[in-house]
């Protein structure tokens, strides 16, 4: 008896390509995660005649779990497979436009090697009605990539992320890795933040020496924020420093340091959720509820330093791991090392070295990688630097891929410019990966800074990024925000052919296509996503500022594709879709420490219009409670008549126990209505973490 997988089997096309399976015979196996956004509860009705022969299995799962899908191929002696589940239609939040293109290309590529390595010689590419909306709740997510907010909400949490980075670098005392999180954090947006990033880069320049850089950035604060709450810090650093004209103290003349450092974090995640649904049939109406654990993990974050600074040089080991220990059958548990590298910086020397599994920040290089980077200082604000390496994909493929980089950085010219111009030449089975030129440039000086983006593929002859951002301050504190990015996503490589192949191996491929037949392949399936913005805030008396701007987001469409008669289903381009937000920001309104933000959003895209109003708030209580609660309600209409409608209350809280140790917190509620000309759809989501951090 063949056993044949079907994903997406609970949608329309696939339950009735499950029917006809069973009724030839077959085992069959269903994967279907019965997300919400469409009726779950009708879903179930489609199974509901086959759910009980004795051929049948269903597992409830997500095709971007790379544990669950590679533990379904152990588990089933799978021949085949029938691959239906794909994320189209619908346009989903516009919090992240690609957010598709991580269900359709990277969800199929974890299939594609879950059946690789099972030796299946049959896989079905196939695309359904039967698609999927917002993706459920997850802890699974700190490697995914960051792009640009496109949403107030947005842009707290990505200063957030990249300030508890900063924070986790200045503790294990490598301020220089702390700089690139907090320029990233100020250049988003006006946010609570803010005030905070800005004095960290002081702080962070002043630790790693630059005095004169530190003292720029604390002259910044006190001209931004010169009532914020940490003004009187600010003054006493500021006045702590030496003149303008003095010079730092040689490295050489610093006290040796032996430390271990680091943080540790455990948190322990849960979600469940209840959908109860009624079906518009001719007669008469029907109903079907069903509830189910979503969540229920035990997450544990190790980031550790371990230091030794002498007279001549500074060394650092770091290691920093993630483990996910899941209690539900449907969510496999993994393990996953995100960095292990070794640091030398000489002080006595122009020479530094990092050894490793590492993370490619800057220069082209890849998002992660097995390598090393080596530099030497060639003049007095120029480094020279070298890498070399292979590149590290979760999951991973099974191609043999490495490169070879260099970069040329400079910084504070002419007390403002920085940056860098790079080199990249990447190699996949022997082919050219990627080949590409660019450049980042960063402009600081009083209340303007920019920074810009190229990155241009020589061998493809595609730009892969053009980007600029620039924040504009006038001596009244008011903000200009602009805001230009496209690029391709994922970013343009030969690889890229993988996607949607029954394969990994570019090698594999090369056995029935030409060179240039993949590069053409490689090309066709990756994506162009444009964002732009144009913001503006402005202070209306001592406690109030204003907001408003203007954001477009179009995801280009992605062509269907024939290889070996097997199609790959094209996917639709988003057009423009607008949002157009008002926001109003209270400080310390009721004690010495509190943010209140109202926002307004209006969203409208080419299939639907959306409307958003929330409330966030953050209170300082008695110097160790943090209180963070919000509401948002958010509503829907689409062309084809489906309304829905979305309360969404939460609350964080934070209880610092000692100085290195807090308690954590957060429970958040989604109670939603949908309403459609055959059917309606209530559902209610409960999502909580509770754990500790450690700061060692």
């Amino acid at each position: 008896m063949k056993t044949i997988l079907v994903t997406g089997g609970a949608g329309f096309i696939g339950s009735h390509v499950v029917e006809r399976l069973l009724s030839e015979g077959s085992r069959v196996v269903v994967l279907d995660n019965f997300d919400s956004f469409y009726d779950p509860a009708l879903k179930r009705a489609n199974l509901a005649s086959v759910k009980n022969h004795p051929n049948f299995r269903l597992v409830e799962g997500d095709i971007r779990d790379e544990a669950r899908v590679t533990g379904l191929f152990g588990e089933e002696k799978i021949e085949a497979v029938f691959h239906a589940a794909a994320r189209a239609g619908v346009r989903p939040s516009i919090q992240d436009p690609v957010l598709y293109h991580d269900v359709n290309l990277h969800g199929t590529t974890r299939l594609l090697e879950a059946a690789r390595s099972a030796r299946v010689k049959n896989f079905v590419f196939a695309s359904s009605s039967s698609v999927y909306g917002i993706a459920n709740r997850s802890p699974f997510s700190e490697d995914d990539p960051a792009d640009f907010p496109i949403s107030p909400y947005a842009a707290t949490k990505r200063a957030a992320e990249l300030l508890a980075s900063a924070r986790t670098a200045l503790i294990a005392g490598n301020s220089e890795a702390a700089v690139e999180p907090l320029n990233q954090a100020l250049m988003l947006p006006p946010n609570r933040y803010s005030q905070e990033a800005q004095e960290l880069a002081g702080i962070a320049r002043e630790r790693g020496g630059e005095i004169a850089k530190a003292r720029a950035e604390y002259e910044l604060y006190l001209k931004l924020f010169p009532d914020g709450e940490g003004a009187a810090r600010v003054r006493a650093r500021l006045a702590a420093l030496a003149a303008p004209e003095a010079l730092p103290a040689p490295r050489a003349d610093r006290a040796p340091v032996r430390a271990v450092t680091g943080i540790l974090s455990q948190y322990y995640y849960g979600g469940r959720s209840k959908v109860d649904t009624a079906f518009n049939t001719p007669t008469t109406p029907d109903r079907a509820s069903f509830s189910a654990t979503d969540l229920s993990a035990i997450v544990t974050n190790v980031d550790l330093t371990l230091r030794n600074r002498t007279e001549s040089s500074d060394q650092r080991f770091v290691v920093r791991d993630t483990n996910s220990y899941s209690f539900l059958e449907t969510q496999d548990s993994y393990n996953r090392l995100n960095a292990a590298y070794y640091d030398y910086r000489g002080l006595q020397n122009p020479f530094t070295l990092r050894l490793g599994r590492q993370i490619g920040l800057t220069g082209g290089l890849p998002n992660r990688f097995d390598g090393g980077v080596a530099g030497v200082r060639v003049a007095d604000k120029w480094r020279l630097n070298a890498a070399a390496g292979t590149p590290v994909e979760y999951p991973s493929i099974d191609s043999r891929r490495s490169f070879w980089a260099t970069n040329l950085d400079y910084e504070n010219l002419a007390d403002a410019w920085s940056g860098n111009f790079f080199y990249i030449d990447q190699r996949t089975d022997g082919l050219l990966d990627r080949r590409a030129v660019g450049t980042e440039v960063r402009y600081f000086n009083a209340g303007t800074s920019v920074f810009s983006l190229l990155d241009y593929d020589t061998s493809y002859k595609e730009w892969n990024i053009t980007m600029l951002q620039a924040t504009l301050q006038s001596e009244g504190h008011t903000t200009l925000n602009l805001l230009y990015d496209r690029r391709k996503a994922p970013t343009l490589t030969t690889t890229n052919a993988i996607l949607g192949q029954p394969t990994t191996s570019i090698k594999t491929l090369l056995q029935t296509l030409t060179e240039d037949q993949i590069r053409q392949q490689a090309q066709d399936v990756t994506a162009t996503v444009t964002q732009a913005l144009v913001g503006i805030t402005t202070p209306v008396g001592s406690l109030w500022q204003i907001g408003a701007d203007a954001r477009l987001t179009n995801v280009g469409a992605l062509p269907s594709v024939t290889i070996n008669g097997v199609t790959i289903p094209a996917q639709p381009a988003t057009g423009n879709i607008y949002s157009y937000d008002l926001q109003a920001i209270g400080t310390n309104l009721y004690s010495s420490r509190d943010t209140n933000v109202f926002g307004a959003t209006y969203v409208t895209g080419p299939t639907f219009n959306g409307y958003l109003v929330s409330y966030n708030n953050l209170s300082l209580i008695q110097g160790r409670w943090t209180v963070e609660p919000w509401l948002r309600y958010y509503t829907q209409k689409d062309t084809q008549d489906v309304k829905i409608d979305r309360w969404m209350p939460g609350l964080r809280l934070s209880y610092r126990v000692r100085e290195r140790f807090a308690l954590e917190t957060e429970l958040s509620w989604e109670r939603s209505r949908t309403v459609g000309p055959t059917s309606e759809d209530n559902s209610t989501r409960g999502f909580f973490y509770i754990g500790y951090r450690w700061e060692l």
